[in-house]
């Protein structure tokens, strides 16, 4: 089982649910207090992002 955070995306390889679990817990939501990148493919494009709200609906952004 690979462990994933609120986003969906791995923090760790696969691993029994224990273990998982215990990294998302070190984690916490902390980790969407972080900037974020937004990559629209190119150089150019990109913008520093903060996460305001994760809700079953999405994901609402602001500028950092």
């Amino acid at each position: 089982m690979t462990p994933r955070n609120v986003l969906g995306h791995a923090v760790a390889d696969d691993c029994d649910y224990l273990d998982g679990e215990q990294l998302l817990v070190e984690r916490g939501i902390s980790e969407l207090m972080n900037s974020w990148v937004l990559d629209a493919g190119s150089c150019d494009a990109t913008e520093l992002l903060s996460i305001v709200e994760v809700s079953p609906r999405g994901i609402v952004l602001a500028n950092a």
